[in-house]
């Protein structure tokens, strides 16, 4: 099963989200990253980010004992990315950004990990690639949060790639 199947087969199509559905937004989010030159692994992560929720989004289209299906429409390195995505606790970790050494910490189990930002790039990269969509698509959002995504993104920016940072600057 190809991972737009799995989407639209979990329903999310059927589900709305700033832009049109979230199954919209996922695409977006994938093409986004292509833009700025992300690995296939990358790209295939933006697409199908939202899977287990996020800590902005609560809806699921698959729990997490159904890792193994995921993991087997995107490969291991693409879902491990999602599940970070998906477990980050976000608050505690993005103040953190800009550091040496982040903790990181699930927001399914609880447990905590000290990361090297490098580490993160991935993660860091599928976030701009998602809040800049959302913030496009949702002038509410961008009203609230836009000066706080650009001081985020402006610690981050040792570990996104040049193109990601011109996407920041000129959406936000």
């Amino acid at each position: 099963m190809t991972p737009l199947d799995l989407l639209e087969e979990r329903g999310a199509g059927e589900i709305a989200h700033p832009g049109g559905t979230l199954l919209d937004h996922l695409v977006r989010v994938g093409q986004r990253l292509d833009g700025y030159g992300a690995s296939p692994m990358l790209q295939v992560a933006g697409l199908t980010h939202a899977a287990y929720s996020t800590d902005g989004f609560d809806t699921a289209l698959l729990t997490l004992d159904e890792r193994p299906v995921l993991r087997d429409a995107i490969g291991v390195e693409a879902e491990e990315l999602v599940y970070l995505y998906a477990a980050s606790d976000r608050v505690p970790f993005y103040r953190q950004l800009g550091q040496p050494l982040l903790v990181w910490t699930d927001r399914f189990t609880r447990s905590s990990v000290t990361k090297d930002p490098a580490e993160i790039a991935p993660l860091i990269e599928l976030t701009v690639a998602n809040e800049l969509d959302v913030v496009e698509h949702a002038p509410d959002v961008r009203a609230e949060y836009g000066a706080s995504l650009l001081a985020l993104f402006t610690r981050a920016r040792g570990v996104m790639s040049a193109a990601a940072w011109a996407d920041v600057e000129r959406t936000l």
